[in-house]
């Protein structure tokens, strides 16, 4: 099966033109492709928490998209980033779509594969392991669907402000993050081996062997879609990564 990979899109709402670019790559897919397989590895929206409508209401026709693939009996499994959260309300609960918030293993067509968002690659970033300690704490859970949407859309969009406001104080050397990116690679791996790991969160393209106390492995990270919209294509053990049209 044709499984699509993708991560760290940011969208913000249907009206802006990756948000365009997407869904209109997802409405081709279901009008010309049999049924794959629909990865998503966290901050596909750049903010999105539980099943608030204010969220549906920004990103009506990428959802629309989704589902529609749904329909199809496509098979989809959504992780959640650090952008979208507690997520399970919406397309787990309304919809029955697979949900995960942490790393899983998957055989796919007899190839174990260790999927996850990538947020817990980087392990020196302490302040962002203190907020993701409390958002998904078991305390914020309820609390994510009873207060309104306008509240964490403002909560949202300050985060999402101060984090690249951060990163542009304190820049991180491409070749850093992918050494960040591979020592993940090789501590999961002897944790639980894998044939390939995919992540994203990193927001910087990589795809290496690496050989870990003698053993083969591949370690995938997504980019993101700021350095332009793309997707990670896996078929027949071959994987291919294409830039889409603006």
């Amino acid at each position: 099966m044709k499984t699509y990979f993708f991560s760290d899109l940011h969208l913000k709402n249907d009206e802006d033109r990756p948000s365009q670019i997407f869904a209109g790559y997802l409405e081709s897919l279901a009008a010309n492709s049999s049924r794959g397989r629909l990865c998503l590895l966290g901050d596909i929206f750049d903010f999105w928490l539980a099943d608030h409508s204010l969220f549906l209401r920004r990103h009506q026709r990428v959802v629309t998209a989704i589902l529609n693939l749904k329909k199809l009996n496509w098979e989809i499994l959504y992780f959640e980033g650090n952008h979208d959260l507690h997520i399970h309300w919406f397309w787990r609960h309304r919809y029955g779509i697979t949900v995960y918030n942490s790393a899983q293993y998957l055989n796919f067509e007899g190839v174990i594969f260790r999927l996850e968002h990538g947020d817990l690659i980087n392990l020196n970033d302490k302040s962002y392991l203190k907020f993701r300690g409390f958002v998904r704490h078991g305390l914020i859970r309820p609390l994510a669907k009873i207060l309104p949407g306008r509240f964490w859309r403002s909560i949202g969009d300050g985060l999402s402000r101060k984090s690249r406001e951060a990163g542009s104080r304190r820049p991180i050397a491409a070749s850093e993050l992918r050494t960040m990116i591979r020592e993940h690679a090789e501590r999961s791996f002897l944790e639980r081996p894998f044939d390939v790991i995919v992540t994203g969160h990193m927001h910087v393209q990589d795809d290496v062997e690496i050989f870990v106390k003698g053993r083969q492995t591949r370690s995938i990270n997504l980019g993101s879609w700021f350095e332009g919209p793309h997707v990670t294509i896996w078929e027949a053990g071959i994987f291919q990564t294409h830039s889409l049209p603006n």
